[in-house]
């Protein structure tokens, strides 16, 4: 009787190695039949029966409803719905929840009362309230927000709202508030301000302040500040409502662009798609793709340029203004396209400012834009919040009009693109070499 032969040494290694590609195909084809789910962030989502606005509508959906995308089509999803049907939604109306990241750190509440919310979105359901100073541990990051697990409670918090830092004794550094020293001066940073007898919004008003106007702080009471004019009268005023500058005046600029910092902020973002054209294209894309084109060339100038966003993701208001606030930008550009209810009844471009320190940028550089190849609609007030919170000379630029089929079709073209960019850098260097 023959003994059988072993398999040999390559043969086993053949074998092992045909079993694990087999294995590891088998995993990829599990991990790929997954089902892609996406929440539904609208108050109410359309769905519809082709994958663009126009369409019919055939079943709507609350906010916070999970939904099973079966595959897209530009910028749209076709989902399942519960009756066994299926129709289509504008993926920027849903948050995906397979691009959170995971992460594994130690945070701190920045402020008093945060939301912890159901969801990564501000109109999603409220679950509990964090108090200033709560440690928390994050567990996976979306954009701007953060999915943390406290008090074994889980939920979503605005990334603003945190601090995250090597030890504890670090991030109870950054969260303590700062001690106030008085009597010190301010200024009031917004125009028909009210200055009231008690610190509380309902008491009586002692006279009414304007944008600019000088005071003596003489305590704090909670979120107010007890102050003084230069007129006399004495009275409560909200802490937010004042600045260290004086934000009536023009401000004393750098005398070149090589020495400036500039802020350039791409409007919109993330599940914020803003105006979208007839041809289903988003505002978003088209202020990220000019800002893009606007940065390189303020940077071969030498300046320094720092983006709020410098891809698809949401950035709160608020944030982007202390972007520039903390960086004491030279200037402050948020970059924007216009829309109206009906299609193509409007076109051209408009330059806003808010506070008065705003108002001999916004002229320079509209000076410029009006040589572009759209109608100009000149310079005006404007109550953005991005600059309305912003204490350095900021404008909002409106670069034609996402409803306008003509405006479009310059909006998205690399060449009208630079037009922009060159008119910006141009008016930016009047700008600066006017303060020498």
């Amino acid at each position: 009787m023959k003994k059988k032969k072993k398999p040999s040494k390559r043969k086993l290694r053949f074998f092992l190695l045909h079993g694990a590609i087999i294995l590891i195909s088998i995993i990829l084809l599990y991990s790929l039949q997954q089902p892609q789910k996406v929440t539904v962030e609208a108050t109410v989502l359309n769905v519809r029966t082709k994958p663009n606005q126009n369409a019919t509508i055939v079943q709507q959906v609350d906010s916070g409803k999970q939904l099973t995308v079966l595959k897209s089509c530009n910028k749209w999803y076709q989902v399942q719905l519960a009756n066994g049907k299926t129709g289509w939604i504008a993926s920027w109306l849903v948050k995906d929840r397979t691009k959170g990241k995971k992460m594994d750190a130690t945070a701190f509440v920045l402020h008093s009362n945060a939301t912890l919310y159901e969801d990564s979105f501000a109109k999603s359901n409220p679950i509990a309230t964090l108090k200033r100073g709560q440690k928390v541990h994050i567990i996976e990051t979306y954009n701007n927000w953060r999915l943390v697990k406290t008090n074994q409670m889980k939920g979503w918090i605005p990334a603003s709202d945190l601090t995250v830092a090597s030890s504890p004794t670090m991030a109870q550094t950054d969260i303590q508030p700062k001690k106030e020293s008085f009597p010190q001066q301010r200024f009031v940073r917004q125009k028909d301000v009210s200055l009231r007898s008690k610190p509380k919004a309902d008491s009586t008003v002692v006279t009414q302040l304007d944008m600019g106007d000088k005071l003596t702080v003489l305590d704090k009471k909670g979120e107010w500040y007890h102050v003084k004019t230069d007129f006399g009268d004495e009275g409560y005023i909200e802490s937010w409502l004042t600045t260290d500058k004086n934000l009536a005046k023009d401000t004393k600029r750098v005398d070149r662009l090589s020495k400036a910092t500039i802020v350039i902020d791409p409007g919109h973002g993330g599940q914020d798609a803003g105006s979208i054209s007839a041809d289903n294209r988003y505002e978003k894309d088209a202020s990220l793709q000019t800002s893009k084109v606007v940065a390189e060339k303020l940077k071969a100038h030498g300046a320094k340029v720092i983006l709020t966003r410098s891809d698809d993701e949401y950035v709160g208001l608020e944030e982007r203004a202390q972007i520039s606030n903390r960086n004491k930008a030279d200037a402050f550009i948020c970059i924007h396209f216009d829309s109206t209810a009906q299609a193509n009844v409007a076109s051209g471009t408009t330059t806003y400012y808010y506070h008065d320190n705003s108002k001999r940028l916004a002229e320079d550089l509209n000076q410029q834009i009006a040589k572009l190849p759209l109608p100009n609609r000149g310079v005006e007030f404007g109550d953005h919040q991005v600059t309305r919170d912003n204490n350095q000379p900021a404008v909002l630029l409106e670069l034609g009009y996402m409803s306008s089929a003509k405006d479009v079709r310059l909006i998205f073209s690399k060449q009208y693109q630079n037009q922009v960019a060159n008119a910006i850098v141009k008016g930016l260097q009047h700008y600066f070499d006017s303060a020498s």
